[in-house]
């Protein structure tokens, strides 16, 4: 009986292994890991939001982020900082990423280049902001990227927006982390 046991927690143990092995053994997995930098920009009605990304892809399936939103109003200039947790997977070329937690944070308040001890205004912002990036990333939520290019340098992929438009992106692989490219 015994052994019984032993075989059946032997099987068990193999088949729970089973996902992790195919991800080791898929070749995008392995060119997934380490850290990647995603920069976008858009301006509309005089005011201009720019996104600074750093994404770290660990080989436990982990992945975590730091993103600082820069809004630009005229020469004030408002930063949040929003740090994320996600579990990450590959299944042949498409990678799934769903949400564990997110934090968005005031980061500073800027008027002609000079800080502004305004922390009403500056959690204001920040809270719209929040709302904004909120209708679309809810903890829980996973997401699926079709990846269409992968090398050492850079990722190139699409993914449907939430309008139902496939969105192409290429994201480029640095070394620095987020501190690097946070703007102050």
């Amino acid at each position: 009986m015994n052994r019984m046991h032993s075989v059946l927690a032997f099987v068990l143990l193999s088949l729970l292994a089973l996902p992790s092995l195919a991800q080791n053994n898929n070749p995008y997995f392995n060119k997934m890991l380490g850290r990647w930098l995603i920069q976008q920009s858009q301006t509309a009605q005089n005011i201009k939001i720019e996104i600074i990304t750093v994404q770290d892809y660990i080989a436990n399936g982990a992945m975590n982020q730091e993103t600082q939103y820069l809004v630009t109003m005229g020469s004030t200039v408002v930063s949040c900082v929003a740090r994320s947790a996600f579990d990450w997977s590959m299944q042949g070329n498409l990678q799934f990423q769903t949400l564990r937690n997110k934090k968005l944070t005031p980061d500073y308040l800027k008027e002609d280049n000079v800080n502004v001890d305004d922390p009403s205004r500056l959690n204001t912002i920040c809270d719209s902001i929040a709302g904004v990036s909120d209708k679309t990333s809810y903890i829980g939520k996973t997401d699926q990227f079709r990846i269409i290019t992968l090398d050492d340098q850079q990722n190139t992929y699409e993914y449907t927006d939430s309008d139902g438009k496939v969105v192409r992106k290429t994201d480029k692989r640095v070394r620095e982390g987020f501190a690097f490219y946070h703007r102050k």
